[in-house]
């Protein structure tokens, strides 16, 4: 056989397993999930609802030879890791969809699960996340998504420190005094040992336990910037940290958060993508020739941007 003809049967083939393929739309939520399946043509095969914990009957849903074939997407939701783990090398393909996006292509019926999943499996079938990419989300892998998660929880770790040396100086504002310049567990603790009878019983017990809580916040801190410190230095990340540091202002802290949040440089071709994708594009208002530009849309990674303010 020619090129030619090996051209044609393989196209022919790619043809036919597209229209076997089976389009899974899942509505997610923490107790459960529903189901609905359709073919390429929109006609429904089945729809089912299953409960999280039944890890058991979901890998067995899936397995069923008649839905192979199958693409799969689901709507993006903080706990949506779980199902992508246990679906990946079990079904053709997986597709994480834009909440906000899918919103967009809304029916004038009353929302169910069924609904919801059945819209989404339509859209599957009708080509829609093709031809739009903004209807799907970046997926990160294991070894980001823990960088990620570890990045996201050491500023978590760093807003309750601030939390509780705010609440200590406002303590020390209302007994007049100034207080150590920076407040840690240590000068509070330093200042304490100094001034302590100049506070009410009260107000002395509620500092001592800030400092002894400030004292456990910044070890764990401390102890989760060790943990991150190897991603860093892995051989995917490692080009991205050299060129992120530098720049001055940005060290490990701020360079770890924006390449565990923007993950693959490469997937924006052009740098107003990424501010768009961080939100820092500004909100823009035009009608006719009038052109008026507002704040910033913050439709993005508020981790980005926190970053960012600290470098």
């Amino acid at each position: 056989m020619n090129r030619t003809g090996e051209r044609n049967n393989s196209l022919n083939g790619a043809d036919n397993r597209e229209d076997k393929m089976t389009y899974i739309g899942v509505d997610l939520h923490k107790d459960s999930m529903t189901i609905v399946c359709c073919d390429k043509q929109g006609e429904f095969i089945r729809k089912e609802r299953i409960p999280c914990k039944c890890v058991g009957k979901i890998e067995e849903f899936f397995a069923q030879p008649q839905l192979h074939p199958c693409t799969v997407v689901v709507e993006a939701i903080g706990f949506y890791h779980w199902l992508f783990d246990l679906l990946e090398g079990k079904v053709e393909k997986l597709v994480l969809a834009n909440p906000v996006e899918t919103r967009k292509y809304c029916w004038d019926q009353a929302k169910t699960d069924f609904r919801d999943a059945r819209k989404l499996a339509l859209m599957l079938a009708g080509g829609e996340f093709e031809r739009n990419k903004s209807l799907s989300c970046f997926v990160p892998d294991k070894t980001l998504r823990t960088f990620r998660e570890l990045t996201r929880y050491r500023h978590n770790l760093v807003d309750r420190h601030t939390s509780l040396a705010n609440s200590a100086h406002r303590i020390l504002l209302k007994n007049n005094l100034a207080g150590p310049k920076n407040i840690n567990g240590k000068s509070l603790e330093s200042f304490l040992s100094r001034f302590g009878e100049k506070f009410s019983v009260y107000h002395k017990n509620f500092l001592m336990q800030i400092s002894e809580n400030l004292f456990y916040n910044e070890r764990q801190i401390k102890q989760v910037e060790q943990e991150i410190q190897p991603f860093l230095h892995m051989d995917r990340f490692k080009q991205f940290y050299d060129i992120l540091t530098s720049i001055p202002g940005i060290g490990d802290t701020v360079s770890a958060s924006l390449i565990s949040e923007i993950g693959d440089f490469s997937r924006f071709d052009h740098p107003d993508k990424l501010a768009s994708y961080a939100g820092l594009c500004p909100r823009v208002f035009a009608s006719d020739k009038t052109v008026r530009y507002g704040k910033i849309t913050k439709k993005g990674s508020v981790f980005i941007r926190k970053s960012l303010i600290n470098a």
